[in-house]
C-alpha cells in the first residue's frame, strides 16, 4: 500500500477518496457480508450450546483466591457436566 508523509508526520496509507453514492454502495456490499457473518456465528454458537456433555467423574482440586477444595464441595451432592466451551454446569 502507498503511503503519503503529512510535513513530517507518520505516513498514512493512500486511501482512495470517493463520491457518497459509491460509498454508499461499497457500505451496502460490506453490510450484507457482516449480516452474513452475524448469521454463521450465531449458528456456530447454537450448535456449540447443543453439543452433548460429558459428565465429570474424575476428582479435579482447585486453588483458587479464597477458595481451595475439590469441585463437588463448591456444588454440593450434585452431578456436575462438562460442556464443551470449558464451563461447568451443575445438574
Amino acid at each position: 500500500m502507498n503511503t503519503k508523509t503529512l510535513e513530517g508526520r507518520k505516513s498514512i496509507p493512500d486511501h482512495p477518496i470517493v463520491s457518497q453514492a459509491e460509498w454508499l454502495e461499497a457500505r451496502k456490499g460490506l453490510l450484507t457480508k457482516e449480516k452474513e457473518f452475524t448469521r454463521l456465528r450465531d449458528r456456530l454458537s447454537q450448535e456449540r450450546r447443543e453439543l452433548p456433555w460429558v459428565k465429570v467423574e474424575k476428582e479435579y482440586a482447585f486453588d483458587g483466591p479464597g477458595r481451595k477444595g475439590v469441585l463437588p464441595a463448591h456444588f454440593g451432592p450434585t452431578t456436575l457436566m462438562a460442556s464443551a466451551c470449558t464451563s461447568i454446569t451443575a445438574m
